[in-house]
C-alpha cells in the first residue's frame, strides 16, 4: 500500500526507471524491477505496471517506452471506462427504482381513492339499508296493529251487531210486553 504523498509522486511521473526515493525505489528492488510504469488518468492511480529487464546491456528504446506508456494509458481508459459503466448502471438502477417507486406511489394513491369511493358508496347503501329497514320494522309493526285493531273490532262488533240486529226484535218484544201490561191492568 502507497501513501498518499507516494501515490502524488507516482502520478506526476510517466515512467520511473531509478529513483532516488526510498519508497519508489523499494518498490522497484523488493520486486526485482527495472522500470516501473504508473497506470494513472488525471489524478487517479490506478495501479502499476512494472518490467524486469533480464539484459539490461539492451535497454529499451525510445519507441518500446512509448509503445509501453501507451499500453499504460490505454489500461487507464479501460479502467476508467469501467468504472464509468459501474457508475452508470448504479445511476440506472436507482433511476428505475425511484422511477418504480413513484409509479408504485401513484398506484397506491390511485386505489386509495378508489377505495374511498367505494367506501362512500358502501356507507351510503349501508345507511339506505337502515332506512329501509327501519320502514320494514314500522310497516310490520303497523300491520301488526292494524290486525290487532281489526281482530278488537270484529270482536266488538259481533255483539254490537248482534245488540243491533237484535234491537228490533227485542223493541217490538218490549212493545208486546207493554201491551199486555197494559192490558193486564
Amino acid at each position: 500500500h502507497l501513501s498518499k504523498q507516494d501515490t502524488e509522486k507516482l502520478i506526476q511521473k510517466n515512467i520511473i526507471i531509478e529513483n532516488t526515493d526510498n519508497t519508489i525505489s523499494s518498490i522497484l528492488q523488493e520486486n526485482k524491477l527495472n522500470i516501473l510504469l504508473p497506470v494513472k488518468r488525471e489524478s487517479a492511480l490506478f495501479g502499476l505496471i512494472g518490467l524486469n529487464m533480464n539484459n539490461i546491456k539492451s535497454p529499451l528504446n525510445r519507441e518500446d517506452i512509448q509503445l509501453i506508456q501507451t499500453i499504460a494509458n490505454q489500461m487507464a481508459i479501460a479502467i476508467e471506462n469501467n468504472n464509468y459503466i459501474k457508475e452508470s448502471a448504479e445511476l440506472v438502477k436507482q433511476l428505475t427504482e425511484s422511477k418504480i417507486r413513484e409509479e408504485y406511489l401513484k398506484q397506491l394513491e390511485k386505489t386509495n381513492l378508489e377505495l374511498d369511493k367505494k367506501n362512500a358508496e358502501l356507507i351510503r347503501l349501508f345507511k339506505e339499508l337502515q332506512d329501509k329497514e327501519a320502514q320494514l320494522i314500522h310497516s310490520e309493526k303497523m300491520a301488526s296493529l292494524g290486525q290487532l285493531v281489526a281482530g278488537i273490532s270484529h270482536e266488538l262488533n259481533n255483539p254490537i251487531s248482534f245488540i243491533y240486529a237484535n234491537s228490533k226484535t227485542l223493541k217490538e218484544s218490549i212493545e208486546e210486553i207493554e201491551q199486555l201490561w197494559r192490558q193486564i191492568n
